[in-house]
Formats: structure tokens, C-alpha cells, sequence
């Protein structure tokens, strides 16, 4: 299912952005939908409006990041990163004991 998801954002991520570069008017229709969905905030206050569209932008990256981060392969890489100093500093000492 996880799959399926990511590769339909993906497959939508594509079309927009193609859409968008090559056609003025796949522009103006965003534009429309765009308008219509904001439309009904155009009576509140500006820092309301800011308010609502960040929390919607939290939202959908949230459900974006989860179903796209392989999470056991984040948690693989965090450790290699936590002994990658260890490593360096190893290294580092290394060639200065050699050097003298």
C-alpha cells in the first residue's frame, strides 16, 4: 500500500510540475482551484489565513514523510552517523601516532 501511495505522489508530483513548466494554461486552472479553495478565507485575518494553511502544511507532510521514510534504514543510518565521529577522531589519532 505504501508503495502504491508514494508512487502516485510521485506520479502527481510529476504532472504538476511538467504542467506547470511547459503550460500557461494548466497555470491559470491551478490558479482557479487555488482561489476557490481559498476563497472562504479571504474574510479572516491575514495571520488566521497564515495560521490555517500552516497547520494543513503540517498535515500533509506529515502523511507525505509517512508514508515515504523507510524508518528501520533512518534508524541504520542515525547509528552509523553517532559512530561516525568515534571513527574520525579514531582515524585522526592514528596518524598523528604513526607521524611521530
Amino acid at each position: 500500500m505504501k508503495q502504491v501511495i508514494s508512487r502516485f505522489i510521485m506520479i502527481l508530483g510529476a504532472i504538476f510540475f511538467i504542467g506547470i513548466l511547459f503550460s500557461k494554461e494548466f497555470r491559470i486552472e491551478m490558479g482557479v482551484i487555488v482561489e476557490l479553495v481559498m476563497f472562504p478565507f479571504s474574510s479572516y485575518p491575514f495571520h488566521i489565513v497564515i495560521l490555517i494553511v500552516s497547520i494543513l502544511t503540517g498535515i500533509y507532510s506529515n502523511l507525505i514523510q509517512k508514508y515515504t521514510i523507510n524508518y528501520q534504514r533512518f534508524r541504520e543510518l542515525q547509528e552509523i552517523i553517532e559512530k561516525l565521529p568515534e571513527r574520525i577522531l579514531g582515524g585522526q589519532q592514528s596518524k598523528t601516532i604513526s607521524s611521530s
